[in-house]
């Protein structure tokens, strides 16, 4: 395969001495610079994922650098305010020995060809998407931009139907069924992350005593509605 990046070349892609495309997330900045070489050779272009060893979940992402993207991740989980609050929380779990970055495929420096690349990948896992990842979305967005293209704004609308109703309950009585999170946020004033939590991880019940469920896990929720106590998302499971 061909790589080309910022108008050069190379014959092979980049490997690490055991002729790997994986990096632990716990290495230093030298083992990381020493992987990915010196010079022009940081700048090379592709899709990742950073993969937990304990479940084999991942996180898949698209970059201009990989090296700078990598760099950023290892950052953003060690310091905890990773832009994925999935990814944040297993992190904080299992630790850093058990997560590790992988190159999944070099491309060319361009957006357009790393969201294409992006979102194949997301398909592969399109049936288990909240099961098996810990992207938020499950559609390219060109990571941490905030001014996204016309072209990834209809992306991520068009993937709104393959995201699941969520469900709000206050005062244990249901209020509402709503199609996508952007409603709900507007609707109940709570954030995406507070609600995709309580929603993923079945604990349903919020600090403000509000509850939130898939439409799936409505019967669930109803079962146990009446015990439901919260407990901080980082000290374990609904009691």
């Amino acid at each position: 395969m061909k790589i080309i990046t910022n108008g050069q070349s190379a014959s092979k892609p980049l490997l690490n001495g055991e002729g790997s495309t994986t990096i632990p997330l716990g290495s230093t900045k030298k083992e990381i610079q020493n992987f990915f070489g010196k010079g022009w050779l940081t700048k090379y272009s592709g899709i990742y994922q950073i993969v937990n060893k304990q479940n084999n979940k991942v996180y898949i992402g698209g970059t201009l650098d990989l090296r700078e993207r990598l760099v950023n991740h290892i950052s953003e989980l060690r310091n905890n305010h990773h832009h994925s609050i999935y990814l944040q929380r297993a992190f904080n779990k299992h630790g850093v020995d058990n997560f590790y970055f992988e190159i999944l495929e070099f491309c060319e420096s361009d957006w357009n060809i790393i969201e294409k690349l992006e979102q194949g990948y997301f398909e592969k896992y399109k049936k288990t998407f909240v099961k098996s990842t810990y992207n938020i979305l499950n559609t390219s967005n060109r990571g941490f931009s905030k001014n996204h293209s016309k072209e990834t704004i209809l992306k991520i609308v068009a993937s709104m139907g393959n995201i699941k109703k969520i469900c709000w309950y206050k005062n244990k009585t249901f209020v509402k069924c709503f199609s996508r999170v952007g409603i709900a946020i507007k609707e109940t004033n709570f954030s995406k992350n507070c609600i995709y939590e309580a929603c993923k991880s079945k604990r349903y019940v919020t600090k403000k005593g509000d509850c939130f469920c898939f439409e799936e896990d409505k019967q669930d929720l109803e079962t146990q509605l009446e015990n439901l106590k919260f407990v901080p998302w980082n000290k374990g499971k609904k009691i």
